[in-house]
């Protein structure tokens, strides 16, 4: 499912860029370390994300993502969980600002190579963006691999507004509705996020969400905070250095989790857009500016 997936994605993105007349994407590098609540257990992570989008010059474009995460202890040859995602899309805006469109996403985990859990998802959107204004919301549904029985339908929002030419605020929320055969689960989202550019060079976010579990009474917050520095803010191709303290935390009824993790990184910007971008895509911060829209993609991604 991934390998086909993941072909198709980058066959139709490169046939659109091949004809776009503006391309602007951004890619993140990151590497970090977690600390958990027994100091003896390391863990570290490494990431590698990116994002394309093409204007065509009619209102029409396409957008494409892609990402992997491996977190692993370096003291084991083993453990070691991968996290994978492809997502595309494509939209049309009008010129009062409206915007319709539709998307596809794909989501899976392995354990040491073997398959834990794989997503589809798929699903409609629009939207409005003017004046600094940016409303964008989605219904769809999503399918696991190999668990015939289970279906989820979601409906949900996120909007961003620049407060200033420097500053941004956005936030977001989900619904999701898990159906097995007998039951209906619900999982709701919550987000709220930040970024400021005091400086032409220096940049700050912040971001926090949840996600609820209403039938296991659980709870999965992410808060972080970080900084880039453009260390070539002189020039037409920024390149930015970030690093970002994140907390991720699980509360449960019966059990409960929590781990600080500090993260290094470097993210290049492309395109004319490329000034306008501060926060790297493996942040908490752009959790909430551009969400996942399939539960299970977004709680793997918030898990650790």
């Amino acid at each position: 499912m991934k390998s086909s997936f993941g072909a198709a994605v980058m066959l139709i993105a490169s046939a659109a860029a091949a004809q776009a007349q503006d391309v602007s994407g951004v890619f993140s590098l990151g590497y970090g370390e977690n600390r958990l609540a027994n100091p003896s257990i390391r863990v570290n992570e490494n990431t590698i994300k990116g994002r394309v989008r093409a204007q065509m010059g009619n209102g029409l474009s396409f957008g494409l993502q892609a990402g992997g995460e491996r977190t692993y202890s370096p003291a084991t040859s083993s453990g070691a969980l991968d996290r994978e995602n492809f997502g595309i899309d494509a939209a049309f805006t009008a010129q009062n600002g409206g915007t319709v469109g539709a998307y596809l996403e794909s989501n899976s985990f392995d354990l040491d190579s073997s398959n834990l859990i794989s997503t589809n998802a798929v699903g409609l959107m629009g939207g409005y963006v003017a004046n600094g204004l940016s409303l964008k919301g989605f219904i769809g549904s999503a399918v696991v691999k190999d668990v015939p029985l289970v279906d989820i339908t979601a409906v949900g929002v996120n909007l961003s507004y620049d407060m200033a030419q420097n500053f941004t605020l956005g936030a977001a929320v989900s619904q999701h509705a898990i159906n097995n055969s007998t039951t209906t689960n619900t999982v709701n989202t919550f987000g709220l996020a930040a970024a400021y550019n005091p400086t032409a060079a220096l940049g700050l976010h912040g971001g926090l969400s949840s996600i609820d579990f209403d039938a296991t009474n659980a709870r999965l917050m992410e808060m972080g905070f970080g900084a880039s520095y453009n260390v070539n803010f002189n020039g037409t191709s920024p390149i930015l250095a970030t690093i970002e303290l994140v907390n991720n935390d699980f509360s449960a009824s019966t059990d409960g989790y929590s781990v600080d993790t500090i993260r290094l990184g470097v993210t290049l910007p492309l395109g004319r857009a490329a000034s306008k971008v501060s926060v790297p895509i493996n942040s908490a911060a752009d959790k909430v500016f551009q969400p996942i829209r399939n539960v299970i993609g977004a709680a793997g991604q918030a898990a650790f």
